[in-house]
């Protein structure tokens, strides 16, 4: 059996300014290029590797999946246009690469075969979900040699429901009917747990619950949040496949 290791950022630790202070890790929002770098080589150190190891995608709010290998290593690490094309899931097999998925406020999720040495992350807004993001990173692990009764999931900080107001639209494309628990229709719109409708689709695909974590932590203040109305940065989680277990 492998080991697969998992970390969360979140705003502290780095070296970016207000208003990205100070562990952004995201190149995309504003920030100082320098800085990032420096924020995603300590991100890197924290689950010792390297930039050269790790690879990011351009994530698109969508459900397309890219299984990673050897030519990936440092794509998307220092530079925007190298990160791998239009993909909300990475899964990687190869011991010391590290792939990341950043947020700030959708839901980072990771899916860990430790027996089969394979690991996936999604990027799961509401749009992924809607789209399937984790349906298709739980299929593409399936396919790839793992077993069901293999995987584990983590599902990472997201947007609490009393943040999350949304309209009929984003209930429906979710697929919650009214009865759902986990839309609130006590205010004048709906506020929607995005983490519950998560962990149903999990359940859903044939995971136990009983191995799936789920973070009790929302986005909005020790993790940065989008819906802040405010500039902000993104935070990450990162996976890599041990070498030999160790």
């Amino acid at each position: 059996m492998t080991s697969v290791v998992t970390w969360l950022s979140d705003r502290h630790g780095g070296v970016s300014l207000p208003p990205f202070n100070s562990l952004n890790l995201g190149l995309h929002v504003g920030d100082d290029d320098a800085a990032v770098i420096e924020n995603r080589r300590r991100a890197c150190a924290a689950v010792g590797a390297t930039l050269d190891d790790l690879v990011v995608a351009n994530q698109v709010h969508g459900a397309r999946v890219t299984v990673v290998g050897e030519e990936h290593r440092g794509r998307g690490a220092t530079d925007l246009e190298s990160a791998i094309p239009q993909t909300d899931a990475l899964i990687c097999e190869r011991p010391s690469m590290v792939i990341a998925i950043l947020v700030a406020d959708c839901l980072p999720v990771a899916v860990i075969d430790d027996h089969g040495g394979r690991v996936g992350l999604a990027h799961a807004g509401w749009r992924g979900i809607a789209a399937g993001v984790l349906e298709a990173t739980v299929t593409a692990m399936l396919e790839r040699g793992s077993l069901m009764s293999h995987l584990r999931c983590e599902v990472g900080p997201g947007i609490s429901s009393a943040r999350f107001e949304v309209g009929e639209e984003v209930v429906a494309q979710l697929g919650l009917g009214p009865d759902s628990p986990h839309v609130d229709r006590t205010q004048k719109r709906p506020h929607v747990d995005l983490t519950g409708v998560a962990l149903d689709r999990l359940v859903g695909l044939g995971l136990e619950r009983s191995v799936i974590s789920v973070s009790d932590e929302r986005t909005g203040d020790r993790y940065f949040s989008a819906r802040s109305g405010e500039q902000t940065g993104r935070f990450a989680m990162l996976a890599k496949i041990l070498d030999n277990g160790g």
